[in-house]
């Protein structure tokens, strides 16, 4: 099975295309209420390692292949129930 956007990350890899950071938003929606869910009340930071330098230089090296170096997440209505 072909890795998700492998076409696109295989363009990107040409010469004409520079290499920047990026940022992701994802608005999901849920059924059933936080407590039900047993959604954190805080955010989550996701690392797949605590060697930040490590982990991005990997993830610069094989965007295909290697773990995405950190993930934010976080849930709105947790923190204001009128949401």
């Amino acid at each position: 099975r072909e890795p998700l956007f492998s076409k696109e990350i295989a363009a990107l890899k040409h010469d004409s295309v520079a290499t920047h950071m990026s940022l992701m938003s994802m608005f999901v929606g849920f059924e059933g209420d936080a407590e039900e869910l047993q959604l954190p009340r805080g955010n989550l930071w996701i690392f797949p390692s605590w060697d930040h330098d490590t982990a991005l230089k990997a993830f610069l090296d094989d965007p295909v292949d290697a773990p995405i170096p950190a993930a934010f997440a976080s849930f709105s209505s947790v923190k204001d129930p009128t949401y």
